[in-house]
């Protein structure tokens, strides 16, 4: 990585990204493509298993001094397809922004049939390739899970900066509660999980409520923390949200 405020004198930081013990054998990154999205600094990692000559794709976020970090590594975010399929051996995104398009993201990616080095000059029918689609929910990026044994998180404390909380899960084989806890950690009156209505099928934006309550007013500007209870879901993301506008207040 180098950084520069004018474009002609550059700051080298070296290395910010390389592949390390949990990679398989023989892999390399061959690129990578950053975007911007909700605020976040995301990008997709190309990574070449040189063994299997096969590339698969990564998702990685710059971290609070703008060096990337990968999600879950070794959790493969786009893959490439079977033998048999069109893409069997090369999926990476194009170098754009995925596109939203009502509730879903797009992203348009070059798939491969052929192998990496599939060279005519050396007796190869070159790269056999096309264009494909993938769709992923809204802020469907990453996902918490829980069986059906259920399971529990709790976020750090957060600034209350909206009137309500949305979920993003899909809990369509279980349910999802929350609970919100005071600065010490105790569960606020009136907001615990005994109270909360659950959450039952797949939703993109599932307004929390406690006994029908759902308006935070009260609690602006505190610092509060959301305590959920998973049971058969997954949980994509929560958001503060704004009661008149619907927008985004964090």
């Amino acid at each position: 990585m180098a950084t520069s405020e004018d474009f002609e004198h550059w700051t080298d930081h070296g290395e910010v990204l390389t592949p390390n013990g949990g990679d398989p054998p023989e892999t390399e990154f061959y690129g990578m493509v950053g975007f911007r999205y909700l605020g976040w600094s995301l990008g997709f990692l190309e990574m070449f298993k040189i063994l299997e000559r096969r590339l698969d794709t990564q998702l990685v976020r710059l971290d609070s001094n703008g060096r990337p970090k990968r999600f879950m590594q070794g959790q493969t975010f786009l893959d490439h397809g079977d033998w048999s399929d069109w893409d069997a051996s090369w999926a990476f995104p194009g170098n754009c922004a995925p596109i939203r398009v009502g509730e879903e993201l797009r992203i348009y990616y070059h798939g491969r049939k052929t192998l990496h080095w599939s060279d005519p000059a050396t007796g190869g029918v070159g790269h056999i390739g096309a264009i494909g689609l993938a769709r992923i929910r809204k802020d469907g990026w990453v996902y918490m899970q829980a069986g059906a044994d259920g399971g529990t998180l709790t976020t750090a404390p957060l600034q209350s900066q909206g009137c309500c909380i949305s979920v993003n899960a899909d809990a369509s084989e279980g349910e999802l509660r929350a609970e919100l806890l005071d600065e010490k950690g105790k569960v606020i009156p009136g907001y615990s999980l005994d109270n909360c209505y659950p959450l039952k099928t797949d939703a993109t934006y599932w307004k929390l409520n406690w006994a029908g309550k759902w308006d935070l007013q009260e609690m602006m500007g505190r610092k509060i923390s959301i305590r959920f209870q998973l049971t058969g879901t997954k949980l994509y993301a929560f958001r503060f949200r704004d009661k008149m506008s619907g927008t985004t207040c964090q």
